[in-house]
């Protein structure tokens, strides 16, 4: 992804006046990224463009989905209203064919502090670390599995392969342990 291109569309959107609406979900080919009910707009607006600029750069082969970015703020409630077990930075929901992501994971232009949480999962910032969330996501999503070895592999994967295709796995073979995955964070 060209560095320029990233900043070039952001200092764009910031000097862009903007409505007090939040901006419409973005329909990607049949994958629509919104925002909660709860994100700024112009805040929206923009981890609109960086899940466009990261799905435009991976290509997953995926219809019918939607990716929900939500205010950091309001990330806790949206762990607990799924009930999950760790409240982590992002999750899939297979059976309403959705993915949550906190809107830290799309922001592109670092703060002036280190996140230290999301430097627990990868030492990637901006659009790298964002390609590589959304690369596992999809590793659940197309290969149908909450397992988490399994979907790191095949978004790996799928991010290194030219025709950006996906293999998955077979859960069995991890369980057996006939292969094993180096979780390589790009």
């Amino acid at each position: 992804m060209d560095l320029h291109r990233v900043a070039g569309l952001l200092v764009i959107t910031a000097f862009c006046g903007q409505s007090q609406d939040a901006p419409a979900p973005l329909n990607l080919n049949g994958i629509l990224v919104q925002c909660s009910n709860e994100s700024r707009p112009r805040e929206c607006h923009n981890s609109q463009v960086a899940m466009r600029l990261a799905l435009e750069a991976i290509r997953p082969a995926l219809r019918d989905w939607r990716f929900v970015v939500v205010p950091d703020n309001r990330w806790a409630q949206t762990c607990a209203t799924f009930r999950l077990e760790r409240c982590v930075l992002a999750f899939s929901h297979l059976g309403i064919r959705a993915t949550y992501l906190n809107s830290r994971l799309a922001n592109l232009v670092e703060g002036p502090h280190w996140d230290e949480e999301l430097a627990r999962f990868t030492p990637l910032t901006g659009m790298p670390r964002l390609e590589w969330v959304l690369g596992h996501e999809l590793g659940h999503i197309l290969c149908g599995t909450a397992a988490e070895d399994i979907a790191e592999d095949a978004g790996n994967r799928m991010r290194r392969s030219s025709s950006h295709e996906v293999t998955c796995l077979q859960t069995d073979r991890f369980q057996a342990g006939s292969h094993s995955t180096l979780l390589v964070r790009r």
